[in-house]
């Protein structure tokens, strides 16, 4: 045991405990972080972490405090809450943000020329910082020319500016994320147009984040009941 949780009284309260410690000079703070299906809470004494009956007790009512049960959820939560014994509580800050897919509409083409043969369209968007256009045909039977890798050159140049366009647009009303789409087209689902084939792209899928915080106040006054600890 280090001098900082060196024993200072059995049977005492919370309140006690936690009165004693700070009398000594002792900063207590409890700090957690998780979300996505994990997160854990911890006690601090001065910075390092300490495990005994009264910080156990401590990290039990704060986890009810924060009920966030398995932290299950697109979700991210973090904070900390420092111990204040003149008001017997421990007082701190719940960072908390969740994320959200918003279909977002765009207005743009898939086209193709006819001749350009080919069974199925894979067109994908997945990123965040530099988002792009991934986009290649599948053919199952019948050869692959250069104008194939052409086109979908050409296709993944004018949907990028595409995404672009539509970040933009978002970051208007929305803090952006990500960006995410992944769509296997069959030839048969393309509009002939002309000269074309066209598939309409109405919507993209756009991810944001929303947060807020809240106070964070564990009140230890109706907590009586003394904890036989041996630290």
């Amino acid at each position: 045991m280090s001098k900082k949780t060196e024993q200072i009284g059995q049977n005492l309260t919370l309140v006690e405990w936690c009165d004693q410690m700070t009398e000594k000079g002792h900063e207590l703070k409890i700090k957690w972080d998780g979300g996505g299906d994990s997160g854990w809470c911890e006690f601090l004494i001065d910075g390092d972490n300490v495990e005994n009956e009264y910080t156990e007790r401590l990290l039990n009512y704060m986890y009810d405090e924060l009920d966030y049960g398995s932290w299950a959820g697109e979700f991210q939560a973090s904070g900390s809450a420092i111990y204040n014994p003149e008001e017997k509580a421990f007082v701190g800050v719940d960072e908390y943000s969740e994320d959200e897919t918003i279909s977002w509409e765009v207005n743009a083409e898939i086209r193709i020329p006819k001749y350009i043969w080919f069974d199925n369209f894979h067109f994908s968007i997945d990123g965040h910082d530099e988002p792009t256009a991934q986009s290649d045909f599948f053919i199952k039977n019948g050869f692959r020319s250069p104008d194939h890798d052409k086109v979908i050159q050409d296709l993944n140049s004018k949907m990028n500016d595409v995404i672009d366009a539509a970040i933009e647009d978002f970051e208007q009303v929305h803090s952006f994320r990500s960006i995410w789409e992944n769509e296997n087209i069959p030839r048969s689902e393309f509009i002939p147009d002309g000269d074309d084939i066209v598939y309409e792209v109405t919507h993209l899928d756009m991810g944001t984040t929303h947060g807020s915080d809240r106070e964070i106040y564990l009140s230890l006054k109706d907590i009586n009941e003394p904890i036989n600890s041996e630290e």
